[in-house]
């Protein structure tokens, strides 16, 4: 099984890594900060969509599943510390990740058969999905005892909105995520001419 899947293998180990390295360099955490310095309060609620987006782009044409575990924990400790909760910190990752699920080869089908039906559905997936968990986010800043999760210890994951807003977000970070998003683009590229 290992020889037979050994391409999906290591693209899984390598890209695992490579987002292990991008988000120790803190180029992730600069970007989620530099967006926080410009939103305030209830504003704050855009970085849903739009991580919710992101990730649902790159698993839709890229077809990351595994390789997004490591924005998990990360993604939690950033909904505490905006005060949410570790639910939309999961739901920004798992939504994104699993809205779109890549089962053309499963199917059997040519790659991007029935794209632009599939796009209009991938865009109404990610807007659903949004506007459920930006509408949970908001209920819960509001008012924390109705989370699901209330009581509950997330101690280990919080993170300190301070700490988090005042991340750097300079031309070393901006290169790092330029480069993935470089690597994603020749990814797809060579995925599309295979």
């Amino acid at each position: 099984g290992t020889v037979d899947a050994a391409g999906v293998t290591f693209f899984v180990f390598i890209s695992y890594a490579s987002i292990g390295l991008i988000i120790a360099s803190g180029a992730f955490n600069g970007l989620v900060a530099s967006m926080l310095r410009i939103l305030r309060g209830s504003a704050r609620a855009v970085i849903i969509p739009v991580f919710i987006t992101l990730i649902g782009c790159a698993s839709s044409t890229i077809g990351v599943f595994e390789e997004m575990f490591p924005f998990i924990p990360i993604f939690v400790g950033i909904a505490i510390a905006m005060g949410y909760d570790a639910i939309v910190g999961l739901a920004i990752v798992a939504l994104g990740t699993g809205i779109v699920g890549m089962a053309q080869s499963i199917a059997d089908v040519p790659q991007m058969s029935g794209a632009g039906y599939r796009i209009i559905c991938h865009a109404v997936m990610i807007a659903v999905a949004s506007f459920f968990v930006v509408r949970y986010a908001l209920k819960i800043q509001a008012d924390p005892t109705k989370s699901l999760v209330y009581g509950d210890d997330f101690s280990s994951l919080t993170m300190d909105s301070d700490h988090i807003e005042n991340k750097q977000f300079g031309i070393r970070e901006k290169l790092v995520l330029a480069t993935l998003v470089a690597g994603i683009v020749v990814i797809v590229w060579g995925t599309k001419i295979k």
